[in-house]
């Protein structure tokens, strides 16, 4: 019983960034969608317009890889157990998942302005 108490103290210590790691993802997302958004309705859409949501998709892109890094490192305790091909199995499942992610918006973006 005390094993799987430490286990889910764990996995609520890693909770805040996880979702800072989703919030990162969903703000990179948003931000291109905006951009593209921008790029594609106006006519007249100056390069200024498209800077604010590439400032986003930027901070979005920051902050999923230092959310990610933080998370990989304070894990350390419970990954120690893991093989290492464990640990690169997680980390390339979040970055197909962003990717997932964006190609699912680039979709319905494509879709939503033909």
């Amino acid at each position: 019983m005390g094993n799987l108490t430490d286990q889910l103290r764990a996995e609520f210590k890693q909770l805040p960034l996880l979702l800072c790691k989703l919030l990162g993802g969903l703000a990179a997302v948003v931000g291109f969608m905006a951009a593209v958004v921008i790029m594609t309705r106006r006519s007249n859409a100056s390069p200024g317009d498209v800077l604010l949501p590439l400032l986003l998709t930027i901070a979005g892109i920051v902050v999923f890889v230092l959310s990610n890094r933080r998370l990989v490192r304070r894990s350390s305790v419970v990954a120690e157990e893991m093989l290492s091909a464990g640990k690169k199995r997680m980390s390339a499942l979040s970055w197909m998942l962003l990717l997932l992610f964006a190609a699912i918006f680039l979709a319905c973006v494509h879709f939503l302005t033909r």
